[in-house]
């Protein structure tokens, strides 16, 4: 027979769950740094702007822009006349922007600029009349197309700096 010593095992103790009593800390802030005056944000009033459209003509080194809101007949053809004289890529930008999250008008100098910028690379840019919204800096103002059909003397220094490069 063989014998076997089987070691005697002694039971592990049990570990009983110790109630902890919850201890409660509490924190008080003090003011270290010295109370900053609230600001108060002032909101931009939004600014109300009607619907217009806006027309460039880019030829050679120079783009023409002009607000086509409201044209006469008499100068939306002297308006086709200008872009028949030189051949040329026709661009326009409507306002208010198609996307209804993006009708903001305070936006509008930034989308009117933004489109410049866009056709306008490497190219002077002549405005005919005023743009209420431009403020492109690299602007030549010219006469507006009504101011042109008034004085056709107009018309002759828009040509010339139409043909010169």
């Amino acid at each position: 027979d063989v014998a076997v010593n089987i070691p005697e095992t002694k039971s592990l103790p049990v570990l009983e769950p110790v109630q902890e009593q919850p201890v409660h800390v509490e924190i008080t802030a003090q003011n270290t740094v010295p109370q900053q005056p609230k600001v108060l944000l002032e909101l931009e009033a939004l600014v109300e702007c009607d619907a217009f459209q806006l027309e460039a003509y880019c030829f050679q080194d120079k783009v023409l822009v002009i607000d086509a809101t409201g044209l006469t007949e008499a100068e939306i053809q002297l308006w086709s006349n200008i872009q028949a004289a030189i051949p040329g890529e026709y661009a326009e930008l409507s306002w208010p922007f198609p996307r209804l999250d993006f009708r903001d008008s305070r936006g509008v100098q930034a989308y009117v600029q933004g489109f410049l910028d866009a056709i306008a690379i490497d190219k002077k840019v002549l405005c005919l009349g005023k743009l209420k919204f431009l403020t492109h800096t690299d602007c030549m103002y010219l006469a507006s197309l009504s101011e042109m059909l008034e004085k056709p003397i107009l018309k002759k220094r828009l040509w010339t700096l139409m043909q010169s490069s």
